[in-house]
């Protein structure tokens, strides 16, 4: 069995990427190898009136029988009332203590009951993270496909344990796998996060994340429908007002935040079509960073210190840093600076890059959504104007931007830069003289795969992509349909 000492070698690192992934990627079941927190709770309903998906189909069905609507129009109706309801419910959709005869609190005997990691990674030598960037430099061909397999399988629903074959069985063979592709891009995130704790299992966080954000998550939705509907409330604004309202609420999360981050994770999301998507990497970057700083879990395998016991959190407590962005949004989103320095930079800078701004007005851009654009390839440094921005400190969120909104096609079809050498990559990275960013053989690499998904450096990862896709629309307000679209993969 793994132990808290495996962590510094190959087989207890890809245990630890197995489960990071698992707990990353929207498991089917909470009972799975993710499933540390889950052992002692399951969820209950708690209303007469919670009807199924199936009763409700049956009602669109009755409802638009005599409307002419399309199945696909259905199915929209479908997802929407069923958020809904989810919604309207949340207090009554809770996890409920229950009794567990197979309830462990060691981590390592938990995970060991779901894998014999020792079985795919055979030899166990020493792994440096200082000095890695990608999976290939650790493992093999063949170790890098068992790693996969595994986490394609903890994804999957299971079906009951076969006893003739005395192991669990998945239930959807056909469920949406993750690619090479998929597994580099989450490899990344894993290295940054064990660059923060070198010594620790950063699968036991990311399943505490996963635990608290599936009890959490209709509330935070249920919680931003609450102040939306009160920012409009007729009696709040007879006898006080929106700007009351919103710093009152920030005055309250402020201190519940300052009480409560140090030792619950504050949860990060984005909303996909008005449903809340929990962040996970982005949730244990801010809560190790915390850790990190405090060096307590440094030596902790030489003071007897266990950071792995199980460990029962108010996942409530988790919200507090998602309400306080939320709220400031809505507070000081719309505010500009007076900063006219800056304001003349970006004047400058629009003058400068007046092709390129034509360039988008030719692919149906308008102007606020141009400033958008330019915005994020400046790395947001105009965002205090008011301009919506969009996360892309990742180089591969960045890449993923240029390639979504032009970038490349303009600098070859405009500029005549055939973008087919590391150097050329120069002008995209340095969008703007004033970015900070290096890495133009990643950008060489993803760029010369983008037709390639079996490619590490395919740069198009299906559920990733996805999700990128999404927090434009929602956060950047542009549609998809306007962005240019991932090239189709021919199959011979």
């Amino acid at each position: 069995m793994i132990d808290y000492k495996g962590i510094l070698n190959k087989q207890g690192t890809a245990l630890d990427f197995i489960i990071y992934v698992v707990a990353s990627d929207a498991p089917q079941t909470d009972d799975t190898i993710h499933g540390f927190f889950f052992q002692k709770w399951t969820r209950r309903v708690h209303t007469p009136f919670f009807i199924t998906n199936e009763e409700i189909q049956n009602n669109i069905h009755q409802y638009y029988s005599k409307y002419n609507i399309t199945d696909d129009n259905k199915r929209k109706i479908l997802n929407r009332v069923s958020l809904d309801r989810l919604i309207y419910y949340a207090n009554e959709l809770v996890f409920e203590k229950i009794e567990n005869a197979d309830f462990t609190d060691n981590y390592f005997e938990y995970i060991d009951s779901f894998i014999d990691i020792t079985k795919y990674i055979t030899v166990n030598d020493r792994v440096d993270f200082d000095s890695i960037e990608f999976i290939e430099e650790i493992y093999s061909k063949k170790e890098i496909e068992e790693i996969l397999d595994n986490i394609n399988f903890f994804l999957s629903e299971y079906d009951n344990y076969n006893e003739d074959t005395e192991e669990f069985e998945r239930l959807n063979a056909n469920a949406k796998k993750l690619t090479l592709s998929n597994l580099n891009e989450y490899f990344e995130e894993y290295v940054s996060l064990r660059l923060l704790l070198p010594n620790i299992f950063i699968s036991y966080y990311a399943s505490l994340v996963n635990f608290l954000s599936t009890k959490e998550l209709y509330n935070i939705h249920k919680f931003v429908k609450e102040v939306e509907a009160n920012i409009n409330s007729p009696i709040i604004n007879n006898v006080s007002s929106k700007v009351k309202y919103l710093e009152t609420l920030i005055s309250e999360n402020e201190k519940l935040l300052f009480k409560h981050s140090f030792v619950v994770p504050q949860l990060s999301v984005f909303f996909e079509n008005s449903k809340p998507i929990p962040m996970v990497y982005e949730s244990l970057w801010d809560y190790l960073n915390i850790h990190s700083h405090t060096e307590l879990l440094t030596h902790f395998y030489l003071n007897g210190i266990n950071p792995y016991v199980y460990k029962e959190f108010d996942s409530e407590h988790s919200l507090y840093g998602m309400k306080l962005k939320y709220l400031n949004h809505l507070l000081f989103g719309e505010r500009k600076s007076s900063n006219d320095d800056l304001d003349d930079e970006f004047n400058r800078f629009a003058d400068v890059k007046s092709n390129f701004a034509i360039f988008l007005k030719r692919k149906n851009f308008n102007v606020d959504e141009i400033r958008i654009i330019m915005n994020a390839l400046s790395e947001n440094r105009y965002s205090e104007f008011g301009i919506k921005y969009l996360n892309l400190s990742r180089d591969i969120y960045f890449f993923r931007f240029c390639y979504f909104f032009y970038v490349f096609d303009y600098f070859e079809e405009i500029e005549g830069n055939e973008l087919n050498t590391i150097i050329s990559f120069e002008d995209v990275v340095n969008f703007n003289r004033n970015n900070k960013r290096e890495n133009k053989q990643q950008y060489h690499k993803n760029y010369i795969n983008i037709n390639n998904p079996d490619s590490k450096d395919y740069p198009f990862a299906t559920k990733k992509t996805d999700l990128f896709l999404s927090e434009i629309e929602s956060t950047l307000g542009i549609r998809r349909e306007k962005l240019k679209p991932i090239p189709e993969i021919k199959i011979n």
